[in-house]
């Protein structure tokens, strides 16, 4: 069945991406897709990924007529989230304003330092993750109504991150693109092969789409309610649907998604001849094709029921087909984006919002002002990726003079600090989330031990102790260097191993208002501690976690005004 959509060319042929000046290459953290700088070049690329002609290279921008392409300006169009705070063990996160690509993984900011570079793990260097400003915009509808909370989206995408912690790789994310299959991997061209040349097409900007959404089709006849169905008494006895009902039928027809209900309506008389309402397809357009977000939806109830809600279906399905001859490139783009893309991101995202730092972030809508009393480093050489928890020691101010929580200390088998988790009322936030963004190798624990905060007492601050020693590290190429080769740089990683100074946590002090420190683990060389302020008190901790191991590599605490506490007992460092 063929669409009524009319696909009108952008050029004499479709344009194929490549770039030349650099090997290294920055892509869309949503999309997978190249994040492009107005220095790239098109050319024909066939089957087997040959190019037709190399004398015939055009810019990408511009079709052989010389006419600014504009529906491919969004590929320039970039969006980069970082951790913004000033110190580094706690996250600000924040969406920069509209970016340009520099280069080399290198991007313009408006109101920034010349340039500030994404993908990049290097010692006290900030995770920046890009994409494009229309991905987000796509991921913002599919995620649905409110605000993205960027602290947990830039967590999400840390978290997807496959970059180890001992080399400065690049912009390795675990999210499959169809980006990846299509491009040519050389070390130093990239381009579309025929057929995904879509996925450089604006996804937000579809000049065809506006034109059908201006002129909807109408059913050419006014009965637009349910028909009831007739099933013929000649359908062949073989058939297993004759003898339901038709109101089964339509029930069945409800609960299939549309290839398998083409499918059962070719392969049963029965099926085929059971007509589905209007509304039955206006249903399906609602609910299946999330991805058309910008339907019109002044619609009254009068052109609703004058719409074909069948042939809209039918005309944007086929056009958002990448096998469909009359396919609209950007709506192909934009359904591949939504259901393809966006729940590689969003289920980890929604995860991590309904059970990662919830306690926090409902206890900083009772408390104002909430700060962290820091440390110092603690751990040598720092990690490159990390991601952070914060575990509370009440869910609300009502439980202040009653709660009883309980810090759990995790030990792993080097006898390294893993973790710091509170329990409150029997339960722990690390129970819903199981600190889902370590790696599956990470060092094994075989140590929890427990230690009660008492009814008449309060957490006030940690102690560390630090044990010296040496490691191996990665040493990285910079990626500016002209004889840098990204393969290469990933796969001599045993050769450029080098020995470096090393300090891990190896045991920990926990400090009370009252009662003596209680010490658990091994005593250090050196000793680090962190107490709160005096007109303050705790209402929780931050721990920076390094993934690859599963340890902890800093920890704060997080206060509140002593204000909130005032006459507590418990409290008598804040009296």
């Amino acid at each position: 069945m063929s669409s009524d959509i009319i696909t009108e060319p952008m050029s004499p042929r479709r344009a194929n991406y490549t770039r030349d000046r650099h090997p290294f290459k920055v892509c869309c953290a949503i999309c997978g897709v190249v994040l492009a700088t107005e220095d790239a070049w098109m050319q024909i690329v066939t089957e087997d990924g040959v190019p037709e002609n190399h004398d015939e290279i055009h810019p990408f921008y511009e079709n052989p007529e010389g006419d600014k392409l504009s529906l491919t300006d969004w590929l320039d169009d970039v969006r980069l989230l970082a951790d913004t705070s000033p110190s580094l063990h706690h996250m600000t996160v924040e969406l920069s304003p509209l970016a340009r690509d520099n280069g080399n993984g290198y991007f313009i900011v408006a109101g920034t330092p010349p340039v500030v570079r994404a993908y990049y793990r290097d010692e006290w260097e900030r995770y920046i993750v890009p994409f494009h400003d229309e991905c987000f915009q796509i991921l913002q509808q599919y995620l649905g109504p409110g605000d993205i909370n960027m602290t947990v989206l830039y967590d999400t995408f840390v978290g997807l991150s496959k970059d180890e912690d001992t080399c400065m790789a690049m912009g390795s994310l675990g999210i499959t693109s169809r980006y990846e299959a299509a491009e040519l991997l050389r070390s130093h061209t990239m381009s579309f092969r025929k057929g995904v040349e879509y996925l450089s097409i604006s996804p937000m900007d579809i000049p065809e789409l506006a034109r059908f959404y201006e002129a909807l089709p109408l059913l050419r006849h006014s009965d637009s309610g349910t028909v009831e169905a007739s099933i013929a008494s000649r359908a062949p006895s073989s058939d297993p649907f004759r003898y339901l009902a038709p109101e089964i039928l339509l029930i069945m027809a409800s609960e299939m998604d549309i290839p398998t209900l083409l499918r059962w309506r070719a392969a049963s008389l029965v099926a085929a001849r059971c007509p589905l309402s209007n509304g039955f397809w206006k249903r399906r357009v609602r609910r299946e094709m999330g991805w058309l977000f910008d339907f019109p939806q002044l619609l009254s109830r009068e052109v609703e029921l004058q719409v074909d809600w069948e042939q809209v279906f039918q005309s944007l399905y086929f056009a958002s087909n990448p096998c469909n001859e009359d396919r609209i490139d950007g709506l192909v783009n934009r359904r591949y984006i939504w259901e393809q893309q966006c729940p590689q991101i969003a289920k980890p995202y929604l995860f991590k919002l309904a059970n990662k730092n919830v306690d926090i972030r409902n206890l900083i809508r009772q408390l104002q002002n909430l700060s962290l009393e820091k440390g110092e480093v603690l751990v040598h050489p720092a990690p490159l990726k990390v991601t952070q928890h914060c575990p509370t020691l009440f869910n609300n101010l009502a439980e202040l003079g009653t709660i009883e929580p309980v810090l759990v200390v995790s030990w792993t088998e080097l006898g390294d600090l893993a973790s710091i988790d509170i329990e409150k009322n029997g339960k722990s936030e690390s129970a819903g989330h199981m600190y889902m963004d370590d790696r599956e190798g990470k060092d094994k624990v075989v140590l929890v031990e427990r230690v009660p905060i008492p009814r008449d007492d309060w957490l006030t601050g940690l102690g560390f102790a630090i044990q010296d020693g040496e490691c191996w590290v990665v040493f990285s190429r910079d990626t500016d260097d002209e004889s840098f080769d990204d393969d290469a740089n990933m796969g001599d990683a045993e050769d450029r191993r080098v020995p470096t100074e090393q300090q891990r946590i190896v045991g920990l002090d926990v400090y009370f208002a009252k009662r003596q420190p209680v010490h658990l683990g091994a005593h250090g060389e050196s000793y680090n501690s962190v107490r709160v302020a005096r007109d303050k008190f705790v209402v929780g901790l931050t721990m920076t976690r390094r993934t690859y191991r599963g340890t902890i590599s800093h920890a704060a605490l997080i206060q509140a005004s002593a204000t909130y506490c005032q006459g507590n007992k418990r409290f008598a460092q804040c009296q």
